[in-house]
């Protein structure tokens, strides 16, 4: 490394001699005095002389970049690499944040990122988000750069994608970034899909049918190309079964294929960084999903067709019900988002895992709402009719998410959010049954209501609050049967008297 020149100071102690002086105002610091120093040191030198202040020998800055406006804000060492990340905060009309690397050995630097090309940060604005009030604490794990300020979510980026965006000749096998990159590309945490799959159910003459059976709900996830997975993004609709309509089978539904689309919508594309797009299928009330297909950027016909979702166009796979997925474990089934702090001050790893520290975990829950419950009447009624219970009561809530589906507690109004399912009175078997509750909202008072940071939002229902078993009445012993499944795949319906 380059030798700095040593530079003597008389630091003697007593009048006009050298000592830290941190307390007084500029204007009263004496002569050989200081308020701070860096890459200095007072005493015995490695000279062997005593009684004096002198820079230390052996440094080199080589963080000015080319310009006296920036102001660091963090850096790392990463020695695998032969290099050093950097964190710098522009204070120059425009604001060109950025994240540089130097490498020690050619002594060239090069940009990672910089404020321009990070796009969509809907609180604090677009780019970077630094803040020169703000430090920022920086690791590095294999080739990503990860890093945290406690200003905005924690994040990382991959350190040769960047360089090669901004570099093209830059020699790495990763592939490039391409700008700008999407906000939620360089956050910690990683996104669901955020928009469930449309269903559309057709008969396809001479197949088997396979979906009488069915009953289920369709959802997405990501697998990203640094090997993190994100969880499963909001469900499809709930399948319900497609019994016959009568007990004779003469009039069933023939349904025998489901079309499962992702139609393209503006900002909701499958992002740069996302290698393997899923789609999977969960059964029943059963919470374990099963892959039943894969879009694989490393297949070049998986690739068009996400190319082409990308463009303007849509997904689309057909589902037969003939063929068992992948399973997926349990707990990654369930888990509704990942625990990653909102704010972190600092961070290391350990383990084998990332360790994030001094941090903000959760949201505030509004303290009102103005959502409310009506229940509908519903047509009369048929085998397979679904309604609620007469004379039971459920209560409604309402639960906020934002992007990564991190959630605030659950708001309800004990006056207006509760709904009663009124009596049958007369008991007749064709009027009387209410199918649905309509939840209703008011945007009169949105801007209290819901929290400027949420993306989504759950409508809740308690189960009925007055009863859980019941035997709701039969007019006729033939209105309440049974059900025998013959050989042949038809029903026999018994009577139960």
């Amino acid at each position: 490394m380059k030798q700095g020149k040593e530079k003597k100071y008389f630091a003697e102690l007593g009048e006009h001699k050298g000592h830290l002086d941190s307390d007084s105002g500029a204007f009263a610091v004496p002569t050989n005095a200081w308020v701070n120093m860096q890459n200095a040191r007072v005493g015995s030198t490695d000279k062997g002389v005593i009684a004096t202040l002198e820079s230390i020998g052996g440094t080199l800055r080589v963080d000015t970049f080319g310009s006296s406006g920036f102001i660091r804000l963090g850096s790392v060492a990463d020695d695998a690499n032969n290099r050093i990340l950097y964190a710098l905060y522009d204070t120059s009309v425009g604001a060109s944040h950025c994240i540089v690397a130097y490498y020690k050995d050619t002594g060239q630097t090069y940009t990672v990122t910089f404020n321009g090309q990070v796009d969509q940060l809907p609180l604090l604005g677009g780019g970077l988000v630094f803040n020169k009030n703000y430090p920022i604490d920086m690791w590095v794990v294999g080739n990503l750069l990860y890093f945290t300020d406690n200003y905005s979510d924690p994040r990382r980026i991959n350190i040769d994608a960047g360089i090669k965006l901004n570099n093209p000749t830059f020699s790495t096998s990763v592939a490039a970034y391409t700008s700008p990159i999407n906000q939620k590309v360089t956050t910690i945490i990683r996104y669901a899909p955020q928009r469930p799959p449309s269903l559309t159910y057709q008969t396809i003459p001479s197949r088997t049918n396979f979906l009488r059976e069915f009953s289920g709900q369709f959802a997405y996830r990501n697998h990203f190309r640094d090997g993190e997975t994100s969880v499963f993004g909001t469900p499809s609709v709930m399948v319900n079964y497609r019994f016959g309509t009568n007990p004779s089978q003469t009039n069933y539904d023939l349904t025998n294929r489901i079309t499962v689309t992702l139609a393209w919508q503006n900002g909701y594309d499958i992002e740069q960084d996302v290698q393997v797009f899923e789609l999977a299928v969960r059964y029943d009330n059963q919470p374990g999903y099963f892959i039943i297909k894969r879009w694989d950027k490393a297949n070049a016909a998986d690739l068009a067709e996400i190319n082409v979702y990308n463009a303007g166009g849509s997904l689309v796979f057909y589902f037969y019900n003939d063929k068992t997925g992948s399973a997926v474990s349990g707990a990654a089934s369930v888990l509704p988002f990942h625990s990653v702090p909102l704010l972190s001050a600092t961070g290391s790893t350990g383990l084998d895992r990332n360790f994030l520290g001094g941090n903000t975990l959760g949201y505030d829950t509004p303290k009102t709402t103005s959502l409310t419950g009506t229940a509908i009447l519903s047509a009369p009624y048929g085998i397979g009719s679904q309604f609620f219970k007469s004379w039971s009561t459920y209560q409604l809530g309402i639960r906020f998410r934002d992007r990564y589906k991190r959630a605030s507690g659950v708001v309800t109004d004990p006056l207006h959010s509760i709904v009663t399912i009124p009596d049958r009175g007369d008991y007749n078997n064709s009027t009387g049954f209410y199918n649905l509750i309509q939840a209703t909202l008011s945007n009169t008072n949105a801007l209290v209501e819901i929290p400027d940071w949420a993306y989504y939002y759950d409508v809740l229902i308690t189960k009925n609050l007055r009863t859980r078993f019941f035997a709701q009445w039969a007019m006729r012993n033939t209105d309440v049967q049974y059900v025998i499944k013959n050989v042949n795949g038809t029903y026999t319906y018994k009577i139960t008297l």
